[in-house]
């Protein structure tokens, strides 16, 4: 009896001690932060206008404690930081942001944060000559004199194709690219690469801040690893419908703070329609976008002709003036940013232009055949390989009319000429770029 007694009250004292420890802290022991860490890439920059998300992760795991993150920046005029840790670039310069928990204000960590200003494209005071050279061209001297070459002041390398799966630049022909910057860079001419390809594909990647970021950045190293003196957008078309427009403005904008930095000074410039038809391309060159640019390749050439638009064709003068008008009138684009483009080609009239549109140099060879001076006339009645015998007439700009939109041009003060392609011209005294060269005074022979 008395050890059943016993055995009760030593159980009952276990039972209240276990209830004891239970209610002593109140329930489970609180874990208690003591750590912060941010875990963004050491360096990194951004631009003015661009926004950084900090990564911030804590130590223990499991905190129970309640506390508050507190953000700072130690100069609000180059970044500011909300309470989510959006660090945003307000002006160039460097700042650190700073992370404190507002309980424990022992705890903290920082971040160096570097703002790039968003460079714009300084007043092109000259009168340039800019010439295309596609990838799929012979670009030795034996096709191309030296002599041709340096009549022009700016070469652009087309192109760099954006690809389908990573949606970056891809250069074509990569051996033929780096042999021709040498043969520019020795005879003075300044050489960009041109990035162009699927439509839709750019859409795509222009729509997507990390996608467009990726882009610029590898376009940017495609510049530095073949030494190149800048970079030519030829997407064309951007467009008001889909959007796309925003998203070339904001892609040419990455790309004018490394293009214009003091540092790098290279040019920025970009092919742009001729607008005769005014829509959502014409309108998808954003007004905004005039300060990132040197200036615009304007694609006056190249009238689309069909059989009921028989007499409209690439040399008229009402194209150029009314592409003048919408861009510099309409639109208020500087004038030294136009920059006038000649076709070195020629198109029929009246007829499908499929396996009818000839070289300049073929058109002037086949006069040259008959002992006619081709080159002196905008007009001409020639053949097709792929039609022998059915004679048709080609429009085109020769000589005196090169000439001629040349003293225009510079009468109005606009930003130069422009030449697709260089390969298609007469490397001899019946050359296009030399008519121009002569009507600005200048000789490079």
């Amino acid at each position: 009896m008395t050890k059943n007694i016993f055995k009760c009250l030593l159980l009952l004292t276990a039972i209240s001690g276990i209830f004891t420890a239970c209610s002593k802290g109140g329930g489970e022991e609180k874990v208690e932060i003591q750590k912060i860490t941010i875990n963004n890439t050491i360096g990194a920059s951004i631009s003015v206008g661009e926004q950084l998300k900090l990564d911030i992760s804590t130590l223990p795991t499991g905190i129970t404690e309640p506390y508050t993150l507190e953000f700072t920046s130690s100069d609000k005029t180059v970044a500011t930081v909300s309470s989510a840790g959006l660090v945003s670039g307000k002006g160039g310069g460097s700042a650190t942001i700073t992370v404190t928990v507002k309980e424990k204000s022992t705890i903290s960590a920082t971040y160096s944060v570097t703002v790039k200003p968003i460079y714009t494209a300084p007043e092109n005071k000259n009168f340039v000559q800019v010439g295309y050279f596609p990838y799929y061209r012979t670009l030795t001297a034996e096709y191309i004199p030296d002599a041709s070459l340096k009549m022009l002041d700016v070469a652009c390398y087309a192109f760099a194709h954006i690809d389908e799966n990573t949606l970056l630049p891809v250069v074509q022909q990569p051996s033929k690219l780096s042999a021709f910057v040498t043969r520019c860079h020795a005879l003075g001419v300044k050489i960009l690469i041109s990035f162009s390809g699927s439509r839709a594909l750019y859409v795509k990647m222009a729509a997507d801040k990390t996608l467009r970021d990726k882009f610029a950045d590898a376009t940017i190293k495609i510049v530095k690893d073949y030494n190149l003196d800048g970079i030519d957008n030829d997407w064309e078309y951007p467009s008001t419908t889909d959007g796309s427009a925003n998203g070339n403005l904001e892609l040419m904008k990455r790309l004018s703070s490394y293009c214009h930095d003091p540092a790098e000074n290279k040019l920025l410039t970009m092919a742009i329609t001729c607008a005769i038809y005014k829509g959502g391309y014409s309108e998808g060159i954003l007004d905004q976008l005039h300060q990132y640019v040197d200036w615009y390749n304007v694609m006056i050439y190249g009238w689309a002709a069909g059989e009921s638009e028989i007499g409209k064709y690439p040399t008229v003068w009402s194209k150029l003036e009314m592409s003048y008008d919408y861009w510099i009138t309409v639109r208020k684009m500087p004038t030294y940013k136009f920059v006038t483009g000649i076709g070195c080609y020629g198109n029929p009239s009246g007829i499908s232009n499929t396996n009818r549109t000839l070289s300049y140099a073929g058109i002037v060879n086949q006069g040259n055949a008959k002992g006619v001076d081709y080159s002196q006339v905008n007009e001409a009645t020639v053949e097709s390989s792929s039609y022998p015998g059915q004679p048709f007439t080609i429009y085109y700009d020769g000589q005196p009319l090169v000439k001629e939109k040349t003293t225009w041009s510079m009468t109005r003060k606009l930003g130069g000429m422009m030449y697709w392609e260089v390969s298609q011209d007469k490397h001899d005294d019946k050359s296009l770029i030399k008519a121009s060269n002569d009507a600005q005074g200048r000789n490079y022979r």
